[in-house]
């Protein structure tokens, strides 16, 4: 289920807001640095008295209590929108859960309809058949034959329904999980 879209995305917005945490961190980490200043005050070579160079280190820290005004409360409330987040994917892995067997059941019972449309087709064709052979003896009317084409019609209808209403949940069934191939 982690191709879910709604996953996906609260994994992409918990990914943004770890790397922005990382980022108001990194503010706070100290700098080194160092210079050099050199200064000739005599036009001749080689350099002699008038020759002033200074060289220098520094270090730079940005305190996070006044340099970095509100350092740790932006960390407080990225940590927050984290476990929000967090509880946010639960609930939606927990949804999703509970619509993956809805649809799984479902699935079931529309294979269950599809067995027994297709137990009602083979009746209705048995049907067809007997009336025929009394009408063709005479001991029977054209009324049972058309009852029987109709029962064949629309036993033949709903199966293709079923079939149809099945492959939906299929379909319902890959997007639940994030699948987006399907095999039968």
């Amino acid at each position: 289920m982690s191709n879910h879209p709604a996953l996906a995305a609260a994994d992409r917005k918990m990914s943004m807001e770890s790397k922005q945490k990382e980022l108001i961190r990194l503010k706070s980490r100290p700098e080194l640095f160092s210079f050099g200043v050199a200064n000739w005050e005599d036009g001749y070579i080689p350099f002699g008295s008038h020759f002033n160079f200074n060289i220098g280190a520094g270090i730079r820290y940005t305190i996070p209590y006044f340099g970095g005004s509100g350092y740790k409360t932006r960390m407080l409330q990225s940590d927050l929108r984290v476990e929000q987040m967090v509880d946010e994917k639960n609930q939606v892995f927990l949804e999703i859960k509970r619509e993956i067997e809805t649809a799984l059941n479902d699935l079931a019972d529309k294979k269950d309809e599809i067995a027994n449309n297709i137990k009602i087709s083979r009746l209705a064709q048995e049907t067809i058949i007997n009336a025929w052979v009394k009408y063709q003896a005479g001991q029977g009317t054209i009324v049972d034959v058309l009852d029987a084409e109709s029962i064949l019609t629309e036993s033949t209808i709903s199966q293709s329904k079923s079939v149809m209403a099945y492959l939906q949940a299929i379909a319902r069934l890959n997007y639940l999980i994030g699948n987006d191939s399907s095999s039968f």
